[in-house]
């Protein structure tokens, strides 16, 4: 059996990735943050590599809790929360800069994207 019924495989050379703003949030404030936060980006820094460093930020959230709360049934201390929280909206703000740095730079590439979101 598989995942992709054999009627929507067709569907799958012509299909786009569209990464829109839809929430309000996202149109009025973030995306001028996002704007913000490009343009304190070196024109050195690859745009993978911003990607890169935002799943770093993952990983080390990850290995804090398995450090901290080894059997998850102990509680973890009260900073691994803010800690984690801050980790999180780290890694949004990269993944959502990485993409306006590499068309301010002119990077913009198919493996880029794959890198992105895939």
């Amino acid at each position: 059996m598989s995942a992709i019924p054999a009627s929507a495989l067709p569907n799958l050379h012509t299909w786009k990735h569209k990464s829109d703003a839809t929430q309000w949030i996202d149109r009025v404030v973030m995306n001028r943050f996002w704007e913000y936060v490009a343009t304190l980006m070196p024109r050195q820094l690859a745009p993978n590599m911003i990607t890169f460093i935002g799943n770093i930020g993952n990983l080390l959230g990850a290995v804090l809790v398995l450090v901290m709360c080894p059997t998850f049934y102990e509680p973890p201390p009260s900073w691994l929360y803010f800690t984690l929280a801050l980790l999180a909206f780290s890694w949004q703000t990269l993944d959502a800069v990485d993409g306006k740095h590499a068309r301010k730079i002119g990077l913009q590439s198919p493996l880029g994207a794959l890198f992105d979101h895939g």
